[in-house]
């Protein structure tokens, strides 16, 4: 999976996620964003596949939603729950075009079946779980990663005091341990000739 790659699937982990908290609020403009989150999301994913296996050019090359499904599948990948994903973008068709307020029923459904093909084609096509998708991933250290995962966690669970302290951590990780500032701050005042001017206005 390239860097590229990584960086579309967390946004379409986090625009499914941003999906379900619509979802659960249940009121009506909660339940119109829900089902434009979740089609939203399936989409990108199928425009990530396209662009993986050379269908299209790039994701600004424009398919129709249940085109471009059937120019991936035409290539022999298999893609799940077909009637649910086409019947999504339809809700969100009827949402989008004449106001039709999906109900609280059929939201929480597609959030089901939007989960379950997301799951199941990411672990298909990039060798990884829904669940582990995260930006901490690109980061190469591999302790600075953990603390960087660590706080994505305690921030998806809504512990946001346990959140800041880990990220205070990760700060400090990255600014002393990984990249040395001090170190580094004090070769360069060296090279340009300023240490004994430091030195002498402490």
């Amino acid at each position: 999976m390239s860097e590229g790659e990584a960086r579309k699937l967390v946004l379409i982990r986090g625009i499914f996620l941003h999906g379900c908290a619509h979802a659960n609020s249940k009121d009506e403009i909660s339940r119109v964003l829900a089902v434009h989150h979740f089609d939203f999301s399936v989409e990108m994913m199928l425009k990530c596949i396209a662009v993986k296996h050379n269908i299209a050019s790039s994701a600004k090359q424009e398919f129709k939603f249940k085109d471009l499904w059937d120019e991936i599948t035409k290539k022999g990948i298999k893609l799940p729950l077909k009637s649910r994903m086409f019947e999504l973008h339809d809700e969100r068709n009827l949402v989008q075009h004449a106001g039709i307020v999906p109900s609280s029923e059929d939201v929480v459904n597609f959030k089901g079946y939007v989960e379950s093909f997301l799951e199941r084609v990411i672990e298909q096509e990039f060798k990884i779980s829904l669940k582990e998708l995260s930006l901490a991933q690109l980061i190469e250290n591999k302790e600075l990663r953990k603390i960087a995962q660590k706080a994505e966690n305690l921030f998806e669970n809504e512990k946001y005091k346990e959140c800041i302290l880990k990220c205070n951590d990760a700060l400090i990780k990255a600014s002393f341990d990984v990249a040395d500032i001090f170190g580094k701050a004090g070769a360069l005042t060296g090279y340009f000739g300023a240490g004994e001017e430091l030195k002498s206005n402490r």
